[in-house]
């Protein structure tokens, strides 16, 4: 028995560092890798320019308005840490992705063997790659917190381990995610509820009692960092209202592509993935792994499928075509794939190997598009489009022609060219929420009286912004045209931007 323990564990151990390896190979696409010649997403750049801020001085949510939760703020800031001239966030996300992998991986493990686990990471790194769309995003770093949550429900359910920290963990990664993008919050919904019901239904009064003190111990762990940093920087009430209650408004106003369309686009990425067919054979493998497992075995089944249908239904709901979005089913599909192969494996050899062949042979043909990408993204990362030379040289531009003590102001085009220019905006929307900003009038008029009290000495718009002609009178759109005609004179043009420095 110990040698068979010994066996398992240098299995593990063997995955584990397989997994890394995969870790540094999924790394490689993401934008932030020492070396990229390319620009941030629009998204990234944002975050990017909080990081950059943060490190300067300045607070989020006062000098910076942004929904998302003030931990991806920090770890952008973090981000920003330079060693010999080069910033970690790179390898924050490495390990960002390695803790998801791994601990993902162990929790497969708690069932399956070693290479039904293995392999089920191995085979999902394509998408992975595919969603990451060069990385530095909220679901990315909500993937090790979910992963993490998981492996703690696995331990409570297969291996009956009630003990303290199990609660603890999972409260604490709980509020993390909150403090991070509280839209991903699914996973500890399922879970709290599935664990209750499990110890209600065993009569585990007291251990109920116990878990929900550490649990909730855990959660006022992870606040506390966060309140006080936002009393010491009298940024509290803001980080509530953005983070929070603007983030809730934003899903509600945000103009989505509609329930049909975010469907139908995110049903191709899983089919040009490859994923469709180990989807559409669930049914069969879950019904046939029910049968065999313990009644313990089948509450983690339960919760686990039913974290990833109704994460999977958040998704679709925010009617958002972003592959990102779909990051955080990633440790679901490891989990489908690890069973489907763990039950091949149960077939006789003969049938396995068929079977076997016949879905590699599917799944790589109808994966060939993405892994085309795939490809071309590693070849072509480093090539510069004119998207991304427009970008630079405006930038250089008005690093040129400014002074750290001046600021800018870039309209609606993210924040690349303050974080290559190393300049900031004149006020705390540096660039301003994808929203009608009509329904938001107390956002519209400070930013109004912003541009007009505090004005920018450059001002960056997309090309052709001024010769747009169906802004009705009053719209924030039609105010900055206003502003820039009566202020400012065109001094650069290119293709993709107008800069206009003050008179």
């Amino acid at each position: 028995m110990l040698i068979k323990t010994q066996d398992k564990r240098k299995k593990d151990i063997y995955w584990l560092v397989g997994i890394f390896l995969i870790s540094i190979f999924i790394s490689v696409s993401l934008w932030s890798i020492p070396g990229f010649k390319g620009i941030a997403s629009h998204d990234s750049s944002m975050f990017q320019y909080f990081g950059r801020l943060m490190g300067k001085g300045y607070i989020p949510y006062v000098d910076m308005f942004d929904h998302k939760g003030p931990l991806l703020f920090f770890i952008n800031a973090l981000g920003e840490v330079s060693i010999h001239g080069i910033k970690i966030l790179w390898f924050l996300e490495l390990i960002s992705i390695y803790i998801t992998l791994a601990f993902t991986y162990l929790a497969v493990r708690l069932f399956t063997k070693s290479y039904s686990a293995g392999l089920a990471v191995l085979l999902t790194s394509g998408i992975y790659i595919s969603t990451l769309s060069g990385g530095n995003y909220s679901e990315e770093y909500a993937l090790p917190l979910i992963s993490i949550a998981l492996y703690l429900l696995g331990r409570f359910f297969v291996k009956k381990d009630f003990r303290n920290y199990i609660p603890f963990t999972f409260g604490l990664t709980g509020v993390l995610v909150i403090f991070l993008r509280a839209n991903v919050v699914v996973l500890w919904g399922v879970g709290a509820i599935a664990v209750i019901s499990y110890l209600m239904t065993i009569k585990g009064t007291k251990i109920l009692l116990k878990m929900s003190l550490f649990a909730v111990t855990g959660a006022v762990v992870a606040t506390i960092p966060f309140i006080v940093y936002c009393l010491a920087t009298s940024s509290l009430s803001q980080m509530v209202y953005q983070a929070f209650k603007f983030n809730a408004l934003y899903v509600k106003f945000a103009r989505g592509i509609g329930l049909r369309n975010v469907f139908f686009f995110f049903l191709k990425l899983l089919l040009n993935s490859g994923w469709l067919l180990i989807i559409y054979a669930q049914p069969l493998v879950l019904a046939k792994t029910w049968r065999s497992k313990s009644p313990n075995d089948k509450w983690y089944l339960v919760s686990v499928y039913s974290f990833g249908v109704l994460n999977m239904l958040s998704v679709l709901l925010s009617q958002r075509d972003y592959p990102h979005y779909l990051l955080t089913e990633i440790p679901f599909l490891i989990f489908m794939t690890a069973i489907l192969i763990e039950e091949l494996s149960k077939l006789s050899i003969k049938s396995c190997s068929v079977l076997t062949i016949i879905m590699i042979v599917i799944s790589v043909w109808m994966a060939l598009p993405t892994l085309k990408g795939i490809s071309q993204s590693y070849a072509h990362k480093n090539t510069s489009t004119y998207w991304i030379k427009d970008t630079k040289v405006v930038a250089k531009y008005i690093k040129t022609h400014t002074t750290d003590k001046d600021t800018i102001y870039v309209h609606e085009k993210g924040a690349n060219i303050y974080n290559l220019a190393e300049r900031k905006s004149n006020s705390r929307f540096f660039t301003l929420p994808a929203v009608d900003l009509e329904k938001f009038p107390k956002i519209k008029d400070e930013f109004i009286r912003d541009m007009k009290e505090n004005k920018p000495k450059y001002i960056v718009t997309w090309g052709g912004f001024l010769k747009q002609k169906y802004y009705k009178s009053g719209t924030s759109q039609y105010k900055m045209q206003k502003i820039i005609l009566r202020n400012y004179k065109n001094t650069y043009n290119d293709y993709y931007y107008n800069v206009y420095e003050i008179k």
